[in-house]
């Protein structure tokens, strides 16, 4: 018997949706900065979900995308195999405690993880890593 287990199930698919829902971020924020500066916690996982649906239309992220926040890790799923772990600062830096983030409170099946990270201060940035 041969089994084979396909490690880059849509990856690439995945990642231009997330480049898709970082340029959405980046350009909304630009145009509505004082929104976007409100915006941490719950507000921000809540704001990038919705951006992330809206990008999945017509994409085989359509429908699967799930906002799990809370007591799980990561906060966001798409098609039971992605997760996006959402991270803000409201200083003007690229770095991140990371609190929240332990492995015992991972969601099944979630094989490829990635920190969308919010630098919420003059200008608000988003960013997204692996």
């Amino acid at each position: 018997m041969l089994i084979s287990i396909n490690n880059t199930l849509g990856k690439p698919d995945f990642e231009k949706l997330l480049a898709s829902t970082i340029n959405s971020l980046n350009l909304e924020s630009s145009r509505a900065g004082e929104r976007y500066l409100k915006l941490l916690g719950h507000k921000l996982e809540n704001e990038v979900y919705d951006v992330m649906c809206s990008n999945a239309e017509n994409t085989p992220f359509e429908g699967t995308i799930e906002l799990i926040s809370g007591q799980k890790f990561p906060d966001i799923i798409a098609n039971n195999y992605f997760g996006v772990e959402v991270k803000s600062t409201k200083q003007n830096h690229w770095t991140t405690t990371g609190n929240s983030v332990f492995e015992s409170t991972r969601a099944e099946n979630i094989k490829r993880i990635y920190m969308l990270f919010g630098k919420i201060s003059p200008p608000v940035q988003f960013k997204c890593r692996p």
